[in-house]
């Protein structure tokens, strides 16, 4: 249980691997150095075509708070053992032939690699990059640590904590924006409140207030806009989704969802079947199919929370939203097993479903079919990249998608192997320029 504002990633991995057999911790290893310069591009050969199997996505902060567990998405670097830079094959599908750019992504599996797909004339190139980062700024021209989403609207800044064990530092608890050549404190937490940090969107920082109330944190915290310029925070009170045991499933709690630019904050309660095992003397639980999913979006320039998928209006099965669009349109993956906590071995052979929801219990497929077999889509990983009408997704089976807005269309572009691991799982951290 997490008790102060600021999880400790260590005990989290830890805690998760005993709930989920499936979910692999990747090694940790040493910061190499920065290398702050995109790489040259380099001639591009055909990448030979390995077999492609998926690997767990990492879990990157979850909070218990009463009964509710909140799950942060995110890129968490997890750096202190050095670890040779992995070769990854990149295969170009034809809806990606007319790539010409350079995708920044970042290897969420055990394999830890960080670097540029290159696309070009119809093939790619992966060029791995040594950085202590996990997110490229274009409009800086380097990588930084920081999640995509603490990243500002313009590219230009990011956001972090400091104090009261935050990094492992001490002292006062502060929000600290980090520009081009310096960084500054905008806004000291009041002490005795405990605030979580949750990204950076078009209307500002934003933050969960989880001020223990009676001694507990409250299982529904405010909602905070905080001016990076200012330092004037606006509060909301959202309407939380609500499940209540609706068909009998066990809680597994609430998901804040902040895309990287957002405007728009996704509040999603789930509750699922479980296995419970043993392992020697330890009880461990694991997901088994059956659930409900109920979530809610939350424009945060009013604070208007809207109910955008619940079973009574959308029906049964475990949803993920995998991205908002810039007006505020998510994109969901729904499936009957939680196939983020689930590993690859035991995902396929499942069906999914990714749909848009243009507007409250509508929705527009994208892509449906089995995991695991050409066509369909893998696990989706908690993180997306809006660039302009494009949004750019990765999966847990190494596999690239882009969704053309002006389209409609969710079309897979690439797919990554390794020669000994098979496919990793990837994120997307920055705009393919």
């Amino acid at each position: 249980m997490m008790t102060t504002p600021t999880p400790d990633p260590t005990r989290l991995e830890a805690g998760l691997n005993r709930l989920y057999r499936g979910l692999e911790t990747p090694p940790r290893r040493a910061p190499h150095v920065a290398a702050d310069a995109r790489p040259a591009r380099l001639p591009v050969a055909p990448a030979p075509h390995w077999p492609r199997l998926g690997r767990p996505r990492l879990i990157f902060a979850l909070a218990l708070a009463c009964a509710a567990a909140i799950a942060v998405g995110g890129v968490l670097a997890l750096r202190s053992q050095p670890v040779e830079l992995t070769a990854f094959h990149v295969s170009v599908l034809s809806s990606g032939d007319d790539l010409s750019c350079q995708l920044p992504i970042y290897a969420t599996s055990a394999d830890g690699s960080v670097g540029f797909i290159d696309f070009a004339n119809g093939q790619a190139h992966f060029q791995p990059v040594r950085t202590s980062g996990n997110t490229y700024l274009a409009a800086l021209g380097r990588w930084v640590p920081a999640a995509p989403q603490y990243v500002s609207p313009d590219g230009t800044e990011y956001v972090t904590e400091a104090g009261s064990g935050a990094s492992g530092t001490s002292g006062p608890r502060t929000i600290v924006v980090t520009g081009p050549t310096s960084s500054r404190v905008v806004y000291r937490v009041p002490q005795g409140s405990s605030y979580v940090l949750l990204g950076w969107s078009l209307s500002g920082i934003v933050l969960l207030d989880q001020t223990p109330v009676g001694g507990e944190p409250p299982a529904e915290g405010e909602i905070l806009v905080l001016s990076p310029n200012s330092g004037t925070i606006t509060r909301y009170s959202p309407a939380y989704p609500a499940l209540s045991n609706l068909n009998g499933f066990t809680s597994t709690g609430w998901v804040a969802v902040l895309e990287p630019g957002s405007n728009y904050l996704v509040l999603l309660s789930t509750e699922g079947n479980t296995r419970d095992t043993k392992s020697g003397d330890v009880n461990v639980i694991t997901p088994a199919p059956g659930g409900d999913s109920a979530f809610n979006v939350v424009d945060l320039a009013t604070g208007i929370s809207t109910d955008y998928f619940d079973p009574a209006h959308d029906g049964s099965g475990i949803a993920n939203v995998v991205a908002v669009t810039a007006t505020g349109q998510p994109i969901v993956q729904l499936a009957d097993i939680d196939l983020a906590h689930t590993a690859p071995s035991a995902r396929a052979g499942d069906e999914q479903t990714t749909f848009l929801m243009p507007a409250p219990h509508e929705r527009v497929v994208l892509n449906s079919g089995t995991i695991g077999q050409p066509g369909s889509a893998d696990s989706f990983a908690g993180i997306s990249q809006v660039q302009g009408s494009s949004i750019w997704l990765a999966t847990d089976g190494g596999q690239i998608w882009r969704y053309d807005a002006s389209s409609g269309q969710l079309t897979e572009v690439a797919a990554i192997h390794t020669s000994t691991q098979g496919a990793p799982g990837v994120e997307v951290v920055g705009d393919c320029d």
